[in-house]
């Protein structure tokens, strides 16, 4: 029962966490799929609980807990493993000009596209504007740990 009640919770907290990210990708059919199917395991765990003696009232409560956690936690990590590489494309605006020469010829050296263009800051000051193609999500973990806050401002653009 305690281990029917975990797979029922673990798949319907999945499905509600796989349907948001099906909804931010604008796939709305598998979306409300995943959301009728949820909703339908839920019934099932609200059945468990309310047919169940009150001395397994706590258990039960734990366990669903754990099932929400490890069910929101795994799908989307495994979602990530197995969706394919999209190309990003990373907006830097440098605080000045010599951040931006800096991190363009350090992407240049690790064979990451960039393009660049003069552009103006708020304060009408010259700074240098950073388009970076990452190819990968290797890519992409390289030009985000290379973007400090305090020296840069982007908007990452995904195309399929």
């Amino acid at each position: 029962m305690m281990l029917t009640t975990f797979l029922l919770k673990f798949f319907d907290c999945a499905l509600g966490t796989i349907k948001n990210v099906f909804l931010i990708k604008e796939k709305y059919l598998i979306s409300s799929i995943c959301n009728s199917l949820s909703a339908m395991l839920f019934i099932f765990v609200a059945d468990i609980m309310a047919n169940s003696d009150s001395s397994d009232k706590m258990t039960i409560a734990l366990i669903v807990f754990l099932a929400n956690l490890t069910g929101s936690y795994f799908p989307p990590k495994f979602l990530d493993k197995i969706e394919p590489a999209h190309m990003f494309i990373y907006v830097v605006t440098a605080k000045n000009m010599e951040f931006g020469k800096l991190l363009a010829d350090t992407l240049k050296q690790l064979n990451i596209p960039v393009s660049t263009n003069v552009v103006y800051d708020e304060y009408t000051n010259k700074t240098l504007c950073v388009k970076v193609y990452s190819q990968s999500k290797e890519q992409s973990n390289i030009i985000t740990r290379m973007l400090d806050k305090n020296k840069f401002k982007f908007h990452v653009v995904h195309l399929e």
